[in-house]
């Protein structure tokens, strides 16, 4: 008979016992082992991605994305983009107004740390014509979306 150990899992209702084997037990313990592992290289790849983006940008416009939360570029087109973490990208009317919202969503993004795909949505609008034409047709064209925007940004 094989041996059973009890594993107990903390909830907001309240503890539950679970009757392991020692292989299931093992199992778990791998998973979590692999997870932590995972968890420890996705931080590492975002710190690289924060460290690259402070040099593309430069310090002046670095500091200005910590305290805004956001990066504001203007294309070949002339359009002004907002970028900040996430899918979407602004694009600016006169002043402070969001004329339209691109939704971008890249290959691979709900492991690519956030700093990465911000990087990418940057060069994409800042090479060209082409990149500007790639990220309009590649995205969903929404009404701007009414929300408070971030205020900085954690580094």
């Amino acid at each position: 008979m094989a041996s059973t150990y009890t594993a107990f899992t903390i909830g907001s209702t309240g503890g539950v016992a679970v009757k392991l084997t020692r292989e299931q037990l093992a199992e778990q313990r791998a998973w979590l082992r692999e997870s932590k592992k995972q968890a420890i290289a996705y931080r590492k790849a975002e710190r690289k991605a924060k460290a690259l983006l402070r040099n593309l940008l430069g310090r002046a416009q670095w500091q200005l994305y910590k305290t805004l939360g956001y990066l504001e570029v203007v294309g070949q087109s002339a359009k002004r983009y907002r970028l900040q973490l996430g899918q979407r990208i602004k694009v600016m009317a006169q002043g402070e107004d969001v004329d339209y919202e691109l939704c971008l969503v890249t290959t691979g993004e709900k492991s690519v740390p956030p700093t990465d795909t911000l990087i990418t949505r940057l060069m994409l609008l800042l090479s060209g014509e082409a990149g500007e034409k790639i990220v309009h047709e590649k995205s969903n064209r929404s009404a701007p979306i009414r929300y408070t925007e971030p205020v900085g940004i954690a580094v």
